[in-house]
């Protein structure tokens, strides 16, 4: 046995049987935010439901809830214990023709699926909208599985869990606000933070306001089945190792990014990405571990940006599944939270770096709604853009000493620079606090200066100062500049800077070359 797996089983029963230092673990009482989430998810009729209603956007998933009582169970009173870890009691059943699901189901009472007598399409005993949520499970197995290379999600056939060893979905009409859930069931014994697990999906997508109701079916089908794969790689990747925080994030992004790989018609990753683009100081990580915040909450499904930057980036197709699926073997490498490490590790095979990427992710960014263009995101003109959330100068010289929204870890600001019409350039100066960053500046035409633009990066020294010169500025209609917070070890907290921009007549001509250093 190895010294890995040894690790992983004792820490696997520690947790388990509740002999660790647990700082959530204390607060597990039936007030508990995320208790509470877990509860109304089983019942309608809990108070935390109706707050749901108040909500902008419907909730992508319970499944964070899920984990979370699901990993803790035995800090849970045994009462609702049982109520949380109870699979729902349907009464019919259809095995997918793909050969991998069993789909649970009603016809009558509470749980009774949309168009329940319905059954013509086709007509083989069960209604139409149940032969539907199959063959998008068969197809979204065929594409995760099959084509994108993800393993399959544990089985639960060696102890029966819905009955044999097919993957189990229940149509439920309890769910709240969210689309649907993943519950972790039972840890394996030859990889203890490996989970079985099942998916609960509504039994009627109607009142969302989706002119077709099967669309955030299908979405939801590749949401909640990656994260069946998720709990099979890593159970524990939201949870430092000492459980005092709790993070999906990365379960969350790539979720919703795996929504559009698999449906691109859908879209409805576009529905939250203003939560992404309209706070760029937030960390890319953001997150609220009691799920109060809900502009972090809708955050980590913003956060989507970043694996389909990733995937759009890197490798020589359209789209590049197979990074994402190696950063996800990566986090199983390691019990516990380790998907930034991970995805350092994952780029050093493209040879680059984190910190290297998420500067030009941020540039991507900048790229975005009316300045969507090709060779940045498929989609880019879809996106929110930024222009609400920038800094902007149009008189000069400009100092400041401290933006009003410092951006946090993996996080940037975006500083704009209007020229005014006369011979010369702008030259910017920065300086950040001891931490490392990636400082990109964009010089940006319209159409009618040019139509095009020049991204550079400014050099820093060993003290995180620098400058950058644009020479000849009045060919531009803007200078951006993005100074960002960037390392492979996380962060608390926001990162102050200062920086200032004067015009200078003597900018002109060719520019200088300045060579910026390759920093870890």
């Amino acid at each position: 046995m190895s010294n890995r797996l040894k690790l992983s089983i004792l820490v696997a029963l520690s947790v388990l049987l509740g002999y660790h230092n647990n700082l959530l673990a204390e607060k597990l009482s039936l007030d508990h935010p995320l208790v509470a989430q877990a509860l109304a998810f089983k019942d309608p009729e809990h108070p935390q439901a109706a707050r749901w209603e108040e909500l902008p956007l419907p909730i992508k998933c319970g499944t964070p809830a899920m984990i979370f009582v699901s990993l803790q169970r035995h800090e849970l009173p045994e009462g609702v214990r049982e109520i949380l870890q109870a699979r729902p009691a349907l009464s019919l059943s259809f095995d997918t023709p793909g050969g991998h699901f069993k789909v649970h189901y009603d016809t009558s009472g509470i749980h009774e699926v949309y168009g329940a007598g319905v059954d013509v399409n086709p007509a083989d005993g069960h209604p139409d909208y149940v032969n539907r949520t199959g063959e998008y499970l068969d197809y979204v197995w065929t594409y995760e599985v099959d084509t994108i290379g993800l393993q399959p999600p544990p089985s639960d056939g060696w102890y029966g869990g819905g009955g044999d060893g097919l993957y189990d979905v229940y149509l439920v009409a309890s769910l709240g606000n969210a689309f649907g859930l993943t519950q972790p069931d039972s840890f394996q014994a030859s990889n203890p933070q490996s989970y079985t697990s099942w998916i609960e999906l509504r039994t009627s997508y109607t009142g969302f306001g989706y002119p077709d109701q099967y669309d955030p079916l299908k979405v939801t089908v590749a949401h909640e089945f990656f994260h069946t794969i998720h709990l099979g790689y890593d159970a524990y990747e939201p949870f430092l190792p000492d459980m005092s925080d709790y993070n999906v994030w990365w379960l969350e992004a790539t979720a919703v990014w795996m929504e559009d790989v698999v449906f691109d018609e859908v879209n409805d990753y576009i529905n939250y990405l203003p939560y992404f683009f309209r706070y760029p100081w937030l960390s890319l990580t953001a997150h609220d571990p009691t799920w109060q915040d809900w502009v972090r909450v809708y955050h980590m499904y913003a956060s989507c940006v970043w694996p389909i930057y990733l995937s759009e980036r890197f490798g020589t197709g359209p789209i590049n599944t197979a990074i994402i699926r190696d950063i996800w073997e990566a986090c199983a490498d390691v019990i516990y939270d380790n998907v930034i490490p991970a995805t350092h590790e994952v780029l050093e095979d493209y040879y680059t770096d984190l910190n290297s990427s998420f500067g030009e992710f941020t540039i991507w960014n900048y790229f975005s709604g009316n300045l969507s263009e090709s060779g940045y995101y498929s989609e880019g003109s879809y996106f929110p853009d930024l222009n609400d959330t920038m800094m902007v100068y149009n008189s000069y010289p400009v100092n400041v000493t401290s933006p009003t929204q410092p951006p946090e870890y993996l996080a940037a600001n975006y500083v704009k620079f209007i020229p005014f019409d006369s011979t010369g350039g702008l030259r910017a100066n920065f300086s950040g606090a001891f931490i490392p960053w990636k400082v990109n500046m964009i010089g940006y035409a319209v159409e009618g200066q040019g139509g095009n633009h020049r991204v550079r990066e400014m050099d820093l020294d060993d003290f995180w100062e620098g400058s950058r010169a644009f020479n000849d500025w009045n060919k531009y209609s803007e200078i951006v500049m993005i100074p960002a917070v960037v390392d492979t070890i996380y962060h608390s907290g926001t990162y102050n800077y200062s920086f200032s921009a004067a015009f200078d007549t003597s900018l002109t001509g060719p520019e200088a070359v300045q060579i910026a250093r390759n920093r870890p």
